[in-house]
């Protein structure tokens, strides 16, 4: 395995990391307006957009896996990831 492809499997499970936690923190945030009655539309929209870049990162790391002969079908585990995920937040 080449050092520079051991370099970009580490950038991008750290950003996968980084994007993970990103993602809970706003489901808290999320949580917890809705919890005090207010208007979560903007929170929930910016939730997506998070959830969506989670998505593209966990897909870009799967091609580097790919790269590296460890994952056999790049792309699967960002789709299972997108259905989990669901449509977008409509405004209510």
């Amino acid at each position: 395995m080449s050092s520079s492809l051991r370099d970009f499997l580490h950038t991008a499970e750290r950003s996968v990391a980084e994007a993970t936690a990103r993602v809970a923190a706003q489901r808290d945030i999320v949580g917890n307006t809705q919890a005090n009655g207010d208007d979560v539309f903007l929170a929930a929209q910016l939730l997506r957009c998070l959830e969506e870049n989670l998505v593209m990162l966990v897909d870009h790391r799967d091609q580097v896996l790919a790269l590296l002969g460890r994952c056999d079908r790049p792309g699967l585990s960002a789709n299972r990831l997108r259905r989990r995920l669901g449509p977008p937040v409509d405004r209510a």
